[in-house]
This record gives structure tokens, C-alpha cells and sequence, in this order.
């Protein structure tokens, strides 16, 4: 398998930090040529030149210093987001699980030669049924990162969906299975 199932972000830690860095770099950028408030206020006199707010450079090292700081401190608050995708990798067989080729497996394993185990198979099924309601009763809709807040609720979504579309692919074999039999 070339593009292994996984769980992403839409945004990952890197983007979030470079934007956090834009804004702080915009901010030098905005206030340089700033027109001083006595240009402003004092407008009754003649001024020869508008006299700017005198700002400190993006490149002065105490700049660069408190910009790398910041985003020490930072990606040490994203660090959560790498943990928490850590929890999901518990799901990562299910997301990578082909429905049709389960129930290839399942009719195999259930129904081989001398077998005919319908009830197993319909106890996997019911099994991936409630799983499926397990998982929209107990998988949470919001997770809180501290400076992230993480939307879970097309994860939970997409997982009840598998648990689903395996349990109905394994009825309708069932029901292929007993027709036959019958």
C-alpha cells in the first residue's frame, strides 16, 4: 500500500507557527513610517518632512531573540497535537480496512468447506454495529489542545461509517449466505 491510512490535520503545527510569525513580523512592518502624532495634532505649522516613529528593525537581535523564544514556547504548546493523534492510532486498522475484501475474508473464514458458521458472522456484524454507536456516543465532538481546539466530530463521523458499512456488508452476506443454504 503505497499511502498508508493515517490521521492529519488540516493544519498542521509548522502552519500554525509560520502564520503566528507572520503576524509578528507584520506588526514591524506596519508600524515602520509611521507618521509621528505631532505631525498629526500640529497641523497649523509647517513641517518640511513628515517625522516618523522610529522603530526597531526585525533584524535587531533582541528582536530575533524574542521571535525565537516565542516560537520555542509555541511549538511547545503544539506539542499536544502530536500526542493526540497519538490516540487515535488505535483506529488506523479500521480506516485502512477495505469493506470488500473484509467480506471476502469474513465469507472464507465463515463459510469455508465444511463450515457454516452464520451465527459468528452475524455476532461480527452485530459486533461492528454497536461498535458504530459506541463510537458516536463516546468519541467527542471537540477536543481542547490548550492553544488549539482540534473539531473531532468528521473523524467520529468517518469511523461510525466504517463500523457501519462493515456490519452492513457482512448482513447482506449473511443474507447471501442463508439464501443459498436454504
Amino acid at each position: 500500500n503505497q499511502n498508508p491510512a493515517k490521521f492529519t490535520y488540516s493544519a498542521t503545527p509548522d502552519m500554525l507557527l509560520a502564520a503566528i510569525n507572520t503576524v509578528l513580523e507584520g506588526v514591524f512592518k506596519l508600524f515602520k513610517g509611521m507618521t509621528k502624532v505631532e505631525r498629526r495634532v500640529l497641523k497649523k505649522l509647517f513641517w518640511a518632512y513628515d517625522p516618523v516613529v522610529g522603530i526597531p528593525s526585525v533584524g535587531e537581535t533582541w528582536a530575533v531573540t524574542a521571535r525565537e523564544n516565542l516560537a520555542a514556547k509555541v511549538a511547545a504548546s503544539l506539542k499536544p497535537m502530536d500526542d493526540y493523534l497519538e490516540t487515535l492510532s488505535p483506529f488506523v486498522e479500521l480506516i485502512s480496512i477495505d469493506v470488500a475484501e473484509y467480506a471476502i475474508e469474513a465469507e472464507k473464514k465463515f463459510f469455508g468447506k465444511d463450515a457454516m458458521q452464520m451465527a459468528e458472522l452475524c455476532s461480527l456484524a452485530r459486533s461492528h454495529a454497536n461498535q458504530s454507536e459506541e463510537i458516536m456516543a463516546s468519541f467527542p465532538t471537540a477536543v481542547s489542545l490548550g492553544l488549539v481546539m482540534v473539531d473531532c466530530k468528521n473523524t467520529r463521523s468517518m469511523l461510525a461509517a466504517k463500523h457501519r458499512a462493515i456490519a452492513t456488508k457482512l448482513f447482506q452476506l449473511l443474507e447471501k449466505k442463508t439464501r443459498e443454504y436454504a
